[in-house]
C-alpha cells in the first residue's frame, strides 16, 4: 500500500477470496478411523484491498483512478453499481461469471459515477480488456 502515493492508477485484478480459514492448521489433516467423516472449518473475512485503496484515494487523491472488477452470477447492474459506491472506486468492470469462466470471449460492462454503463459486445478476452482500457483511459 505504500506505493499508492506514487501511483496514478490502481487496477485490482486479483480475485482475492472474500473469506479465508480462521484457524488454518500448520499440518496436514489426516483421516482417522475414530473421527467423524468430514472437516469442520471456521471462516473469517479477508481484508478488502479494493475498499482500502478506494478510501485512500478518496482521502489523498492518489491513486487518481481506482478500477475494480465484479464477476457476478445475477443482477450485474445492481451489484456492480453497489460495489462502485461501497468500494469508492472510479470504475467497476463487470461481467457474468457463468458466461466468462472458461470461455474464449467475454462481454464486459464498465460502471462509473458520471456515465451510464458502457456495454461492450462479446469479444475475445484480450480484445475486450484492451477496448475497456481504451474507454477508461481516453
Amino acid at each position: 500500500m505504500h506505493h499508492l502515493s506514487a501511483s496514478d492508477c490502481f487496477v485490482g485484478v486479483a480475485a482475492v477470496a472474500d473469506y479465508g480459514i480462521k484457524n488454518p492448521s500448520a499440518n496436514k489433516q489426516k483421516k482417522s478411523d475414530d473421527a467423524a467423516p468430514g472437516l469442520a472449518m471456521a471462516f473469517e473475512l479477508n481484508p478488502d484491498i479494493l475498499a482500502d485503496v478506494g478510501a485512500i484515494s478518496e482521502q489523498t487523491g492518489k491513486p487518481r483512478t481506482v478500477i475494480g472488477f465484479a464477476a457476478e452470477t445475477e443482477n450485474l447492474d445492481e451489484y456492480a453499481t453497489q460495489k462502485l459506491r461501497k468500494k469508492k472506486a472510479h470504475y467497476i468492470i463487470g461481467n457474468l461469471a457463468q458466461h466468462a469462466l472458461g470461455a474464449e470471449q467475454v462481454a464486459l460492462t464498465a460502471y462509473s459515477h458520471d456515465q451510464p454503463p458502457v456495454r461492450l459486445p462479446e469479444l475475445p478476452k484480450l480484445q475486450a480488456a484492451l477496448a475497456m482500457l481504451e474507454r477508461i483511459i481516453l
